[in-house]
């Protein structure tokens, strides 16, 4: 084989290994990046994982914690960017939603029962304004809490030192005063079962105490 072919068959071979290395960079330009792909997917879990323990937040486990816990979760999963600052408002907006939801309605549960816990309904209400600040369903919770804990426990007490001071202390415009208080409970706060319960007590006692002094003031009188 003479020189002249020995160097078209050189030509030929380089520009079929060049033809070769610019067609594998095509196709390689549009495979996908095998850790962008495993980023993306990592990226969907986690945005999934988050959306259901938003969505399964209830009641039955409700707790402040809970929601603290779940906000540093957001953060820490756009800071590692596993999603984009748009999912993690989504995120936010959704938990913060979903947990004031249940955090008035736990607060409606503990207001109506018997007996106040106190500490749990003020843990819930420092939480609250704490985390979302002041605002109108806030103060009205704040208001029916205060009126609640008049009826149920700064009235009665009341009556009780009225009554403890005995006959000889009796006061008319005292008297009446408590008595009218009794008979006009707001009616909101009145179905509360703790205040129903003080308020009857309470009106019994005042009704029992002014019939025994009736009755020794006409004796004594």
């Amino acid at each position: 084989m003479n020189s002249k072919y020995r160097t078209l068959y050189f030509l030929l071979g380089t520009l079929g290994v060049g033809l070769l290395l610019v067609f594998g960079m095509y196709i390689f330009s549009f495979s996908p990046n095998p850790q962008a792909v495993a980023k993306k997917e990592l990226a969907s879990a986690g945005h999934g994982h988050l959306e259901s323990k938003i969505h399964n937040m209830s009641l039955k486990n409700f707790n402040p914690g809970v929601y603290n816990t779940l906000l540093i979760e957001i953060n820490s999963g756009y800071d590692q960017k596993l999603f984009n600052a748009d999912i993690q408002k989504m995120l936010k907006d959704r938990l913060d939603k979903n947990y004031q939801d249940l955090a008035y309605q736990k607060l409606n549960n503990l207001l109506a029962a018997a007996s106040l816990d106190y500490g749990q309904i003020n843990t819930i209400m420092q939480h609250l304004e704490t985390t979302f600040g002041s605002n109108n369903k806030l103060a009205a919770t704040k208001s029916k809490l205060k009126a609640i804990v008049y009826y149920s426990d700064t009235l009665p007490k009341k009556v009780n030192a009225f009554i403890s001071a005995g006959f000889g202390g009796f006061q008319d415009d005292q008297y009446a005063t408590l008595k009218k208080e009794l008979t006009s409970v707001p009616s909101e706060i009145k179905q509360r079962q703790s205040v129903n319960a003080s308020i009857s007590q309470s009106t019994q006692k005042l009704n029992k105490h002014y019939a025994n002094y009736q009755q020794w003031y006409s004796e004594v009188m």
